[in-house]
């Protein structure tokens, strides 16, 4: 997952671009270049991490234009091997604001969607589906909108799974896996499950991808005078908490990091089913790697 920070209170409407930001790739393998590349993050409106560093792991960060020879300096002085892996990240920004639909009432799978038509698909699958399909409004956002996904129940009793996705307001990929999820239950597997599904739990930081900042990756309220938004990853609504006890499974989607995790991500403690875990992760990775 991209792990930009940005503390800065965007006071206008204009687009934020990022041309000529680099992405290098680089080999770490030493705590002491941990440490020092840790350092250059703390200048998160030229230095952010899309991958954090760790030793023998590769590091991915995004480099503004005009910090480029301090980041060659460091390069020299801790003697990481890195190259670029992403010339101009505008290049790509671009390419994602130009896959967006245009105001549309219908919803396919080919485009990214504004979260007003995400909300019209939901709203319609409840009118399409009612005696399965259920709007349900988790609750509402700093700036007032509502954080909306559906229930699918064929059965009462049926056991529960949890999908979210969006928390983290630029990974469109995200909540358009969702959607596409959703459909296919509705014409396939979903009878066996109760299924709640929220594919956008960050509203205000997806809209403002959208008019804004298409990197922004946090929420939108403000934290003292120059700081906006917390990292939503870090807190869990009050309607997920009342729940809980409706479902045994609870998927979050992201994107980036082709990363396939399950508890516990704050602890080094195992769950108790943690062997099981391992077998079946083990066995859906190479089910992917097959099919790349």
């Amino acid at each position: 997952m991209w792990k930009i920070i940005l503390c800065t209170v965007m006071v206008t409407a204009e687009q934020t671009t990022f041309d000529d930001y680099k992405v290098f790739k680089i080999n770490v393998t030493r705590n002491t270049q941990v440490e020092l590349l840790n350092q250059m993050v703390k200048d998160p409106d030229h230095f952010s991490f899309w991958k954090e560093p760790s030793v023998n792991k590769q590091a991915e960060l995004m480099i503004a234009p005009q910090k480029l020879s301090e980041f060659y300096e460091l390069m020299a002085q801790i003697q990481a091997p890195y190259k670029v892996s992403i010339e101009n990240v505008q290049t790509l920004i671009n390419r994602t604001m130009t896959a967006r639909a245009e105001k549309s009432k219908t919803l396919d799978f080919t485009k990214y969607h504004t979260l007003d038509t995400i909300y019209e698909y939901l709203d319609n699958l409840e009118k399409k589906y009612p005696s399965i399909v259920q709007t349900v409004v988790a609750g509402k956002s700093y700036e007032g909108r509502e954080i909306k996904g559906v229930k699918i129940s064929f059965k009462h009793n049926n056991p529960g799974v949890f999908f979210e996705s969006g928390i983290h307001a630029r990974e469109w990929i995200a909540p358009a896996t969702v959607l596409y999820i959703l459909d296919q239950l509705l014409t396939s597997i979903a009878e066996s499950h109760n299924w709640y599904i929220f594919p956008v739990c960050n509203p205000d930081g997806y809209v403002y991808t959208h008019t804004t900042d298409r990197m922004w990756r946090k929420t939108r309220k403000p934290y003292g005078d120059d700081c906006c938004g917390i990292d939503p990853n870090r807190s869990l609504s009050e309607y997920i908490k009342s729940i809980c006890d409706k479902f045994y499974i609870y998927l979050s989607f992201h994107s980036y990091s082709e990363l396939l995790m399950f508890p516990y991500s704050y602890s080094k403690k195992y769950v108790s089913n943690y062997n099981d875990l391992v077998s079946k992760f083990n066995y859906k990775t190479n089910i992917v790697l097959r099919n790349l």
